[in-house]
């Protein structure tokens, strides 16, 4: 999942119904055989997070974090390993909100909730060379997006133009583009689209898949590790 989990304390004052949601979620997960793994947005508890991973001796970032046993946080430049695909974990997006100080003083945002040069040199340092990750997880886009084009005339604020979210994208793209990786997941801006980027020295293509939010269409993709590199389709939901 790319971000906004919106973990938090069970039961705080802002999100009460939020230890019943992870209740009723890990029961429905356990029930279906599945299990979540989500990278932070803008809209998650990072001092939750933080103090899950000082709880679980998750000091270097180098581990899934248990929030239960079916769901699982991936610290930012964490990376891991599905059916011989290499993943990486980078989220964190800044807030483009009205009162935003004051937001964050009544806890609805968090000061931490952006990727940090820190995040970034961690994520990059553990990139083993470039191309050998396949699949960056990451909640904002890289700066090579066309932002303002793709989401002209849907929604305002997902246009991402201020500096605060240019620079968070900067920070994306010296981790992707300066990586070669192939392929870029995304969250923050509720929409779907896919496009294709060309960056670096050796200008190789690189694709950015950005999820539409909740249930809209092109919110949930499906993964073919099996091919190289990883092939994606867009998945329908439908309400049983």
């Amino acid at each position: 999942m790319a971000g906004d989990f919106e973990t938090t304390d069970y039961g705080g004052d802002d999100f009460p119904t939020y230890r019943d949601f992870v209740r009723l979620l890990s029961k429905q997960l356990a029930k279906h055989g599945l299990t979540v793994v989500f990278v932070d947005g803008n809209h998650d508890r990072h001092s939750f997070l933080r103090g899950l991973m000082a709880e679980q001796g998750v000091k270097n970032y180098d581990k899934f974090v248990r929030v239960r046993d079916n769901i699982w946080y991936a610290p930012r430049g964490f990376t891991w390993t599905w059916s011989g695909k290499q993943f990486m974990a980078l989220g964190g997006a800044y807030s483009v909100a009205d009162d935003r100080n004051g937001q964050i003083a009544r806890g609805v945002y968090e000061w931490d909730e952006a990727v940090s040069p820190a995040d970034m040199r961690r994520a990059y340092s553990r990139l083993g060379g470039r191309g050998t990750i396949d699949v960056l997880v990451t909640h904002d886009c890289p700066m090579e997006v066309p932002l303002a084009e793709l989401h002209e005339g849907v929604r305002p604020w997902t246009r991402g133009d201020s500096p605060e979210t240019d620079a968070n994208r900067q920070l994306v793209s010296q981790v992707f583009v300066g990586g070669g990786i192939p392929l870029c997941f995304h969250g923050h801006y509720h929409l779907a689209y896919e496009c294709a980027v060309r960056g670096g020295s050796i200008r190789a293509e690189q694709r950015v898949v950005g999820l539409g939010a909740d249930a809209e269409a092109g919110s949930m993709h499906l993964l073919d590790l099996s091919q190289h590199p990883v092939s994606t389709y867009a998945l329908d939901i439908v309400s049983a």
